[in-house]
């Protein structure tokens, strides 16, 4: 190839000018996508590949707008952010299918916690795709339970899904009581040990502890109030609460009770009646509450 012929001194230099400008451009060019290269590997952004066709291929791990997206690994943490469940009315809820299975609704107008298809109601009710109807979910899916209409407080015990068990008694069992200690030394009577009963119950038996001798304890009460019960207002009639032989009793009769309803906040007084040799004494009054 011949030399190329040049005017002057000038033009060859303007040409090893434009080699040099041209061979700046390349380097800035490489320089540049390899930068990018490492931000995007740095930052594990998503690489759109292109077919030949010229239509942009994405990878599988990419989550897509308005497309049907599967997650089959990893934890889904949306704690961060708020999460809007796909909502409907009864009316407007696709039939149900095998295509549609185990799809989850957020019904806004049901008519009970347990039911799917009857709207009009204002009740929120998660609903289910099982393919062939729409059922509620939740674990009230029995529909039968009956849950007694207590007070404020108490609690119901579940046998099974839906179904309430009416007033556990163990639930139910309450007490309130006095302990009298002599200190190592026998107790003399007169002591008396007043409490405020903060609920409502029913005397339903009692039970008493020595540590040795003989005791028998008398028991008032008088409603809330600015004062104390005093022996007038003993609720035994006939006798006292009494433990003669040995150093434990449990009874279950209360034929010596007046009245065996305590209202809540009434103010009870345990007395020490009579009492002989012992030096520890305890009375425990089971009171049911109405669960």
């Amino acid at each position: 190839m011949p030399e190329p012929q040049f005017r002057s001194t000038d033009d060859r230099d303007c040409l090893v000018c434009e080699r040099l400008k041209l061979t700046m451009r390349l380097l800035r060019s490489i320089l540049f996508w390899s930068a990018l290269g490492a931000v995007i590997a740095a930052l594990s952004l998503p690489v759109f590949n292109a077919h030949a066709s010229g239509i942009l291929s994405l990878p599988a791990t990419v989550v897509q707008t308005n497309q049907a997206n599967t997650y089959t690994a990893g934890l889904q943490n949306f704690s961060g952010v708020p999460w809007k469940p796909a909502a409907s009315m009864v009316g407007s809820l696709p039939a149900a299918s095998a295509g549609n299975l185990n799809e989850v609704y957020l019904i806004t107008d049901g008519t009970s916690a347990t039911d799917c298809t009857t709207g009009g109601g204002s009740t929120r009710v998660w609903c289910q795709s099982n393919a062939s109807a729409w059922a509620a979910v939740g674990g009230a899916s029995a529909g039968s339970g009956t849950v007694n209409s207590g007070s404020t407080g108490q609690t119901a015990a579940y046998a099974s899904a839906g179904t309430v068990v009416s007033g556990s008694s163990n639930l139910s069992i309450r007490s309130f009581g006095a302990g009298f200690d002599g200190g190592g030394s026998a107790l003399t009577t007169g002591k008396t040990t007043y409490y405020t009963i903060p609920f409502a119950c029913t005397i339903a038996a009692y039970s008493i502890t020595v540590d040795t001798g003989t005791v028998s304890l008398d028991v008032w009460k008088v409603a809330t109030g600015t004062a104390i019960p005093t022996v007038s207002n003993s609720i035994l009639t006939g006798g006292f609460l009494a433990l003669s032989t040995g150093t434990a009793l449990h009874s279950t009769s209360t034929a010596l009770f007046t009245t065996t309803t305590v209202s809540a906040n009434d103010i009870v007084g345990i007395n020490l009646e009579a009492v002989a040799s012992a030096t520890q004494v305890s009375l425990v009054i089971q009171c049911n509450g109405s669960v």
